[in-house]
């Protein structure tokens, strides 16, 4: 750990920077809140939306802040004194929720604040914040206000016709000392250039239903979630707005509306222009509009981002000088309660800390320890090291131990059946050979020179549509017999989007997939006879090996563990994705580790019941099966824990404490492990602002006695702009944030399927979210099953519904 300054021999250490800029006059921020005691919704699955929403119902009734309060087994809103009270019955489809005001007024004095009215001071200053950001007619946000854009794109892509808006997200924060900071960092949002109707053609709509799109109502911009057509024009498609009478049709309505300032674009909708349906993300509510007011938005994953998100990635020292403007010029007019709110333009100054790459163990009892510039040991005590090396080499010294035959991977044993099927529509020059080396390189980092996989070919020469691709794949498995075991899947290439996804979850679990792709394999070879290219072999050789690496994981062998032991003795990481639950056990620092899957009748959380059973069963089969008797254990829970999770958590330990499995005083708690940074926090360090590079790996800042941010990336690892800190916030037990955080750096140096490089997640997360993406992440089963048409037959509109498809 290093302070800012100098360092022990004299020389300068880096300053570090947040991207925090704190409210400098709390004092004078005087106010007054009340509460409304929440009753009438029932407890159990789906509570914590419902919760949501009716904070949502009550902010957008009102017009004025509402923060969410539990004190015991009882929720309250809390909203200022002089707003005008909500309706005391507020439904929420089934339900009707109550709220009955207490008579009580209590001042919120934001110089002292306590923990209770933290989340209070936040929502408060946060609507403050957000008002003259929402008059602004220069701008247009994301639906809760926190990502705020410039009506003036930075530049367009002109092939594929994008446009990208520069913007900033932001959030209020308050440290574990009581201090409050406006939290900012710069993000941007790609659009598409073309209005819908443009961008769609002849397609079908229905090729974009559920897609996020801009929509320009006017001189607002705001994002919509597109539903379907309702089948009539918008002169002619009624319906009937909130406070009026009569109904009114879409264009009359939305032309009244800005009648006297209407955009060019409302004065040229053409009334034949179709009439749809939409709602907001993550409300049910759906309203009418124009399809000529919309404009698709894309992620930074999709095909016609790529090559615009690396234009907009900024290194620490132009993001850190961009946050800074924003600040200064965007919030300088906020007031709460009549006082202007002040804030610093300048990021908070915050001690250099940096956790210490742990020690890990390799085959045959090799102990890799990171050492400093001058040779001093960073490993943490209780290691007993054989290999030493610079951080700066951590990546290349691991890998090279993984292939080395003196060292080698940890997990030597046997492999099951083992497959590699590929495309005939690869030459079979091409298919033979990548067979060889991809074998060749298994047996080099499974540490097996008996390591031979079987090669199925699959005929794709006529396979054009999902379902076609689907079939002649699982019609060469069946035949050759390969419905168990572990398999190479090169995918065709011309593969469907959702050929990947498909095939996974459809085989799983009796034959478990990992993919490559023809067209990235085909790239690599030339010439004649086919042979690999002269200046593609190195890329060739890293490819192969990238492919045998992601095989080990599919085939659960763990190629290295931590020598250096854990704070906390066991962790398991949950996730839930579309109905599907993912369990991942670490024992021993990662020499044991299993991933399990279960089905979840809800989407997003576990039924009490579920996860107890869970968590009972297989906790207490492992830690028998293994002879452990730990004295702590710690779930990760991706994302956020619902209330029915934590219930279920709390009754799992009751039980295994009650039958001896985990001691009467074990040590247990509940972390948050938010990949999307909610606070938006980022670190940067130099000798000046104006002059930054990234942190080191293991930097860290806790921002509290429960809540913290870890760069698991960063430097010495090469990385484009600027690294984005994991956060982890205690949400249950007697835990010790720092150690959780050094955890969690640990846990993400299981970076199996990359070395020579750093991840971001900790095994935890990274192995749920690898495990669980195939099996349950979107794909059309639909068209898989069903559809055997020809798609040349589908026509001009096809291109445009391939561009407008997610």
């Amino acid at each position: 750990m290093s302070l800012n300054g100098h360092g022990a021999n004299g020389a300068s250490v880096p300053r570090r920077w947040a991207n925090l800029f704190e409210i400098t006059n709390p004092a004078e921020l005087v106010t007054e809140y009340r509460l409304l005691e929440v009753s009438g919704l029932p407890r159990g699955n789906g509570y914590d939306k419902n919760l949501n929403q009716l904070v949502k119902s009550v902010v957008y009734g009102t017009k004025q802040p509402v923060a969410l309060l539990r004190r015991g087994d009882t929720h309250y809103l809390a909203q200022p004194v002089d707003a005008p009270l909500p309706a005391l019955e507020q439904p929420l489809m089934p339900h009707v929720a109550r709220l009955e005001p207490r008579p009580e007024v209590y001042p919120l004095d934001l110089e002292h604040l306590g923990e209770d009215a933290m989340p209070i001071a936040q929502a408060f200053l946060r609507y403050a914040l957000r008002t003259p950001l929402m008059r602004d007619r220069g701008l247009w946000s994301s639906p809760n206000g926190a990502r705020v854009y410039c009506k003036q794109p930075l530049f367009s892509q002109g092939g594929a016709g994008i446009d990208v808006y520069p913007g900033f997200a932001w959030s209020v924060v308050v440290e574990g000392d009581g201090r409050l900071f406006l939290a900012l960092d710069t993000c941007v949002r790609y659009v598409d250039r073309l209005w819908l109707p443009e961008r769609l053609g002849s397609a079908d709509a229905r090729t974009v239903r559920g897609r996020h799109c801009l929509y320009h109502f006017g001189h607002d911009w705001y994002i919509v979630q597109f539903s379907a057509l309702t089948g009539a024009f918008i002169s002619e498609q009624l319906f009937l707005p909130q406070g009026r009478k009569e109904p009114v049709d879409v264009l009359t309505y939305t032309r009244e509306y800005w009648k006297g300032n209407e955009p060019p674009r409302l004065r040229g909708l053409d009334p034949d222009d179709p009439a749809i349906l939409y709602n907001y993300p993550g409300r049910r509510e759906q309203k009418y509009g124009a399809l000529g007011l919309c404009k698709l938005t894309y992620t930074t994953e999709h095909p016609l981002t790529g090559s615009l998100h690396g234009r907009s990635i900024l290194d620490p020292t132009r993001r850190f000088s961009q946050i800074r403007e924003t600040v200064a010029r965007r919030f300088s007019g906020a007031r709460l309660g009549g006082v202007p709110i002040r804030i610093s333009t300048e990021p908070l100054e915050v001690e250099r800390k940096v956790f210490p790459v742990p020690a890990q163990r390799f085959g045959q009892d090799r102990v890799l320890g990171v050492v400093s510039g001058q040779g001093r040991q960073l490993w943490a005590p209780g290691a007993q090291v054989t290999d030493t090396v610079h951080l700066s080499q951590l990546g290349q010294r691991r890998l090279r131990l993984l292939t080395d035959p003196s060292a080698g991977p940890l997990d030597r044993s046997a492999f099951h059946a083992q497959y590699v099927i590929m495309p005939q529509g690869l030459p079979r020059e091409v298919n033979e050979d990548f067979h060889e080396r991809f074998a060749a390189a298994m047996c080099e980092v499974s540490g097996r020179s008996d390591y031979e996989p079987r090669l199925i070919l699959y005929d794709d020469r006529d396979a054009r549509s999902l379902y076609q691709q689907v079939q002649t794949i699982e019609r060469a498995v069946g035949l050759n017999g390969a419905r168990r075991g572990y398999a190479l899947l090169v995918l065709p290439e011309r593969a469907k989007p959702d050929l990947h996804n498909y095939i996974k979850r459809d085989l799983w679990p009796d034959l478990q997939i990992q993919c490559a792709t023809a067209r990235k394999i085909s790239g690599f070879y030339g010439g004649q006879p086919l042979a690999p290219l002269p200046n593609a072999v190195s890329k060739l050789d890293s490819y192969v090996r990238n492919c045998a690496l992601g095989m080990m994981v599919a085939n659960r062998r763990w190629a290295w563990g931590l020598a250096t032991p854990l704070h906390y003795d066991v962790y398991v990481g949950i996730d839930v994705l579309n109905g599907t639950a993912g369990f991942t056990f670490i024992y021993g620092g990662g020499r044991h580790i299993h991933f399990r899957d279960y089905p979840s009748t809800q989407k997003e959380a576990l039924k009490k019941r579920q996860i107890k059973q869970i968590l009972v069963e297989r906790l207490r089969e492992d830690l028998t099966e293994l002879g452990l008797k730990p004295r702590s254990l710690v779930i990760h829970r991706d994302g956020r824990s619902f209330d029915t999770e934590l219930a279920g958590i709390r009754a799992a330990v009751d039980e295994l404490k009650a039958d001896g499995t985990l001691p009467f005083d074990a040590t247990v708690g509940v972390v948050d492990v938010r990949k999307t940074n909610a606070d938006h926090l980022r670190l940067a360090e130099g000798h000046d602002l104006e002059k930054l590079r990234n942190p080191d790996v293991g930097g860290y800042y806790d921002l509290g006695p429960r809540e913290g941010i870890v760069c698991t990336t960063g430097e010495p690892f090469r990385l484009r702009g600027t690294v984005n800190p994991l956060s982890l916030v205690i949400v249950e037990g007697d835990l010790d944030i720092e150690w959780v955080l050094e955890d969690a750096f640990a846990l993400s140096q299981l970076a199996f399927t990359a070395p020579d490089k750093c991840v971001r997640l900790p095994a935890t997360i990274k192995l749920s979210d690898d495990f669980l993406e195939p099996i349950a992440g979107e794909a059309d089963e639909d068209e898989a099953q069903y559809d055997d048409g020809d798609e040349e037959d589908a026509g001009e509109g096809e291109e445009a519904a391939t561009l407008a498809a997610s």
